[in-house]
């Protein structure tokens, strides 16, 4: 129930950002435009997989996560300004290729990686949500948090990843000993996309009212 949920859901969050592209993509949410549109693509790619072969799509989840971190850097890159920080990122950055490129020429020595990737791109994101919310408390500037859009979206970052690393640690512990019972936890990520989604809606909501005003 939990996963028909979250494709409405989706589909509703893929739906506004089609309705405010104009303003998201001439914006420093540009990157997230293109995340939801790729998500939503990939996603229907995946359920059409369940649907037909009662299975998932064989790569395009391995290749959905390198695009989903280097456009989540991209925003990243736009809204950090720290030079330390920006040049963190940057360097992050070159791993997504390295993976992609080390899975592919070397699947059996190096298949082990596609358990842990998510793992380390959620603690990552974590990280730069955290210097987000770090400069926020620095700034001289008085800032209303209800119309801030970066606000909503790295609430949904701080939410998800930090809640699917620990989640998904959990399963990859638990898989090993009692399978349906991790399948069963895996629900909850759908739970915690639902929120995800639904906080980046509103950030794109925000930010649309905030440029019409």
């Amino acid at each position: 129930m939990s996963l028909y949920i979250y494709l409405c859901v989706l589909f509703i969050v893929f739906t506004i950002t089609l309705i405010n592209w104009r303003s998201l993509i001439k914006s420093d949410l540009q990157p997230l435009f293109w995340l939801m549109i790729s998500t939503f693509l990939v996603e229907c790619v995946g359920a059409f997989y369940i649907l037909i072969y009662n299975r998932s799509h064989p790569w395009i989840y391995k290749i959905y996560v390198v695009i989903e971190y280097s456009l989540i850097c991209l925003y990243f890159l736009r809204i950090l300004r720290a030079v330390n920080i920006t040049k963190a990122i940057k360097l992050t950055l070159i791993a997504p290729p390295v993976y992609i490129f080390l899975l592919i020429a070397f699947p059996e020595n190096f298949g082990y990686l596609n358990k842990y990737k998510f793992l380390l791109i959620a603690f990552l994101i974590v990280i730069w949500s955290v210097f987000y919310f770090r400069n926020l408390l620095d700034t001289s500037l008085e800032l209303n948090l209800k119309k801030d859009p970066h606000f909503y979206i790295n609430t949904g970052f701080l939410l998800f990843f930090g809640g699917s690393f620990f989640l998904m640690g959990l399963i990859f512990y638990i898989q090993e000993r009692d399978m349906a019972l991790a399948k069963s936890l895996y629900s909850i990520n759908h739970v915690l996309n639902i929120f995800y989604y639904s906080l980046l809606a509103y950030g794109f909501i925000c930010h649309s009212k905030s440029m019409k005003s």
